[in-house]
């Protein structure tokens, strides 16, 4: 086994242990094992030892039960919802490999509501397989089993149609005004960064957010959808799935 493959091992634990003390817990198991086990079994019998969780490929789950890890993208979330006893949600999660539909229940519900995990965020999630009507799914209600490794934002002049997270400092109002064929008002702002400038629709319970802002403030934008305006420029709508932070 060569030294790439004991790096392989070892980066899933280097925020746990030292390489040096990895290596002495392999010589430690190599002598306890009397020479009968490879040194690539000894390397992730370390790594277990260190807390290392080993990551299920999502195509991969039919033949799984139990608790399973799995990491991906987050494609979709889906509307919150309030039962008797709580919350519930649910989101795709997708990697190289396939998708998966995974519930979300009470306090992992509530990352979805609060903007921790969004669509686009990069997941790792740790919960148990569900079978319904021929169909696997993870079910998750401890938001700890959810690690949200990254968070996409794109740069103002890179924004296209769709999905998009952004984030910059304020630059500019215009005005509130009602929006009559919907019945919601609707309020604009402009924010910056260092590759331009986006006009940024406030739509419904958002607009209590605009009296909230001054010039020079930052803020984060997660889920909101950009489209082409009248005037033919790109905006960004921040509505009831998106989450404004400041």
């Amino acid at each position: 086994m060569n030294s790439d493959s004991i790096s392989k091992y070892y980066k899933e634990v280097e925020n746990k242990v030292s390489f040096e003390e990895f290596r002495k817990k392999m010589d430690e198991f190599e002598e306890h094992f009397g020479g009968l086990v490879n040194k690539e079994t000894l390397a992730l019998l370390v790594a277990y030892s260190f807390g290392y969780e080993p990551i299920t490929k999502i195509k991969e789950l039919e033949t799984k039960r139990g608790k399973v890890i799995v990491k991906g993208t987050v494609e979709k979330t889906f509307a919150v919802r309030e039962f008797d006893n709580g919350i519930v949600t649910s989101i795709i999660v997708a990697d190289e490999s396939g998708k998966v539909r995974v519930t979300l229940w009470n306090d992992a519900a509530e990352l979805v509501k609060t903007g921790d995990v969004i669509e686009g965020a990069k997941i790792k999630a740790k919960g148990f397989l569900k079978r319904r009507d021929g169909e696997v799914g993870i079910s998750i209600n401890d938001p700890s089993d959810i690690e949200i490794q990254e968070v996409e934002f794109k740069s103002i002049s890179k924004i296209t149609q769709g999905i998009v997270n952004v984030k910059g400092r304020v630059s500019g109002f215009g005005d509130v005004r009602k929006v009559e064929s919907k019945n919601v008002e609707i309020a604009e702002i402009y924010i910056s960064d260092e590759s331009g400038r986006v006009r940024v629709l406030l739509w419904g319970d958002k607009v209590s957010i605009y009296k909230k802002l001054d010039i020079g403030d930052f803020v984060e934008i997660r889920n909101g959808y950009a489209k082409v305006g009248k005037d033919g420029e790109i905006e960004v709508h921040c509505g009831w799935r998106s989450i404004l932070k400041f």
